[in-house]
């Protein structure tokens, strides 16, 4: 009898540890089921973010969040919204038209205002959500530049590369970084009709916005279809740039931003992003013995870190001393060293 009661009480803790997210009767067959579970809570939490709906994912997370853990998560990633904005105590920047802007100059912003920004700061934690690069052609033209003007090239939702104009722009960040490759690479620049020609390769109907693949995996910067923000001013310099011979070519990105292992560095923070912590739930829901078969949160996040060219990247390229800034100084904090 005590034989038979000790193999039941084997058989109930294997029955728990298979048991998913949803409770009794629901278990996770497989690590495909795992990160197809994590997706979908993904896709629907960026979904409410830019819709304002929320119907479908607290539908979903009424199946799938009995303890109430990932409803949590949720909350807290949809507690910002769109809200389009300039801080008023600050001087907004200048039009498009001033001579501070050159041709090629990265710009990275932070703000709420947009949707773009704030599903890169949805998945990961960033000083700056989102960047383009300055086309000064489009500013010199023979009519000259007026309002609305389209004079930056980015990547937004639901479009993938697109200009984008000074009202859109002002209206939809409370930060503004101007980065100058020129000034800080003597003898570098883009070659003239380098705007043209790139959104010609890459047309906006023949391109679409996203950062993250179904399974988890960042959008190659090989990738001729899928683009987003800061990807756009890093494949320009590095494809389109005019170089001395001393240069073999230009990467905008700081492999050292991410250090793995950084105990006290932007890695350990990037630990509590979206990201990081919907995949964790839903990896934690695995069985204990089924885990070794599956990407590890760490692994998923450096993995995406490691190919992803962020706009926080882009800023910590050059140093602790930007071009220019205007409005809300906040962000600019992380880059005081």
């Amino acid at each position: 009898m005590r034989k038979m009661l000790i193999v039941a009480a084997i058989a109930a803790l294997v029955l728990a540890s298979c048991l998913g997210p949803t409770g009794p009767d629901h278990t996770l067959q497989s690590v495909a089921e795992m990160e197809e579970g994590a997706q979908e809570t993904i896709d629907l939490l960026m979904e409410a973010s830019a819709s304002g709906d929320r119907t479908e994912l607290d539908s979903f997370l009424r199946e799938n969040d009995p303890s109430g853990e990932l409803t949590a998560i949720a909350d807290e990633a949809l507690a910002a919204s769109p809200s389009a904005r300039w801080i008023d105590p600050y001087p907004p920047p200048p039009p498009f038209d001033e001579s501070i802007y050159g041709d090629g100059d990265v710009l990275v912003f932070s703000g709420t205002g947009t949707i773009t920004s704030l599903l890169f700061d949805l998945i990961l934690i960033n000083a700056y959500g989102h960047a383009g690069i300055v086309d000064r052609t489009m500013v010199d033209t023979a009519t000259a530049y007026t309002s609305g003007t389209p004079c930056i090239v980015s990547s937004t939702l639901p479009e993938g590369v697109r200009y984008q104009t000074y009202e859109e722009l002002v209206t939809g960040n409370e930060t503004w970084t101007l980065l100058s490759v020129s000034d800080n690479a003597p003898g570098v620049s883009l070659a003239p009709g380098w705007g043209e020609a790139f959104t010609t390769a890459y047309p906006t109907d023949e391109t679409a916005y996203s950062f993250l693949h179904l399974d988890f995996r960042p959008v190659s910067r090989e990738d001729s279809f899928w683009w987003y923000c800061s990807k756009v001013p890093y494949r320009v310099w590095r494809d389109l740039a005019m170089l001395p011979p001393e240069v073999d070519r230009i990467e905008l990105e700081a492999t050292w931003l991410y250090e793995l292992g950084d105990s006290e560095g932007i890695w350990t923070i990037q630990r509590q992003s979206i990201l990081y912590r919907i995949y964790a739930y839903w990896y934690n829901c695995l069985p204990w013995w089924m885990r070794r078969h599956a990407r590890t949160p760490d692994q998923v996040l450096v993995e995406a870190l490691d190919e992803l060219v962020t706009p926080d990247e882009l800023r910590a390229v050059f140093g602790s001393t930007p071009k220019a800034t205007w409005g809300d100084p906040t962000p600019e904090y992380v880059f005081s060293y």
